[in-house]
């Protein structure tokens, strides 16, 4: 899909989500080479700094029930995975979609959380 993209459209970026793959996003990103690969939650921190970052940007992976939740554990959640994540090749984002019972407030609240650990140099 991502060839017949780049041959029908050009050199257009494409961040590929692969749900469920756990530590085989490297070898996915490897074979379908996206600009970018899309980790769900579940997918560990560290595996993610030390083997899939070096080989292409990540997107996630925040617990979308952290933004459910907001507050203090909204906070502690952002700045654990901005601490640990390479800014340079990191797209903050949730691990799998907002969740209907989650507040306004909260992805306000996530957005700013974010940006201040961007400022502080943090991710």
């Amino acid at each position: 899909i991502i060839g017949g993209l780049h041959r029908n459209v050009g050199a257009v970026p494409v961040i590929a989500f692969a749900r469920g793959l756990g530590v085989a996003h490297k070898q996915y990103a490897l074979a379908c080479r996206p600009s970018a690969v899309s980790v769900e939650q579940s997918v560990p921190l560290d595996w993610i700094r030390t083997e899939l970052a070096p080989a292409v940007a990540v997107q996630g992976n925040l617990d979308p029930l952290v933004l459910v939740i907001g507050g203090d554990a909204l906070r502690q959640g952002v700045a654990r995975i901005t601490a640990s994540l390479p800014a340079h090749s990191h797209i903050f984002n949730l691990g799998h979609g907002v969740r209907q019972e989650t507040e306004p407030a909260h992805i306000e609240q996530m957005i700013a959380y974010v940006r201040d650990a961007d400022g502080a140099g943090l991710g």
